[in-house]
């Protein structure tokens, strides 16, 4: 047990150096001999516990994935009126403040979705991830709807439309960088949503 322990906790380590490294030099920037020489530790030490960079990647987007499910618990913690659980759904998903923690920035996760594209376990993972946060939304999107603040028809529709209206605006904004247009975006595509959730027609 305490063996077990201590690996968890030196591997979490580890992490912590690689999410450093790549806030810092990038994806291509970032080697084990640059981890190792930040940490202060010789690379033999980086190979007992990762066999190389690529399994330290799938650890991260592991991490990555544990931070998402952690923010989503909190997120409405202690909030019981479903009214108020829909305004803080719509105002923090569709948002360009979303994080998970200052260190994962863009640079961070985008590095982790690059590699998904030659990675079948980091493309499984991101997959999932989707799929839990698809799942989150639904659960809320239904208890607003049995609760009659909303007429949405197609719940799992609805769902995955702003879960994608979401993701698409957060993408958008950090190709374009334009502060005044992405805050007029979101305040439409707020708008968009809370219509979509209020109508009783299909989506198409």
């Amino acid at each position: 047990m305490g063996r077990k322990s201590k690996t968890i906790e030196r591997q979490a380590e580890i992490l912590e150096h690689l999410i450093h490294m790549l806030n810092k030099e990038g994806l291509e920037g970032t080697s084990l001999s640059k981890i190792s020489s930040h940490m202060g530790v010789n690379k033999s030490l980086l190979a007992h516990y990762f066999k190389s960079k690529d399994e330290m990647m799938v650890a991260l987007v592991d991490n990555i994935i544990d931070r998402y499910k952690q923010t989503y618990k909190k997120m409405f913690e202690g909030v019981e009126e479903p009214k108020e659980r829909l305004e803080i759904f719509l105002n923090t998903l569709i948002s360009l403040d979303w994080e998970i923690g200052d260190e994962i920035s863009d640079i961070v996760f985008y590095s982790c979705f690059y590699l998904r594209f030659r990675n079948d376990r980091i493309s499984s993972r991101l997959k999932k991830l989707y799929e839990y946060i698809n799942k989150v939304f639904l659960e809320e999107i239904m208890l607003y709807k049995e609760n009659g603040i909303i007429n949405v028809e197609d719940p799992e529709e609805a769902a995955t439309f702003i879960l994608t209206l979401g993701e698409g605006c957060y993408y958008y904004s950090t190709v374009m960088g334009d502060k005044v247009r992405d805050k007029k975006m979101i305040s439409n595509m707020k708008k968009l949503a809370r219509k979509v959730l209020i109508s009783e027609q299909p989506l198409i």
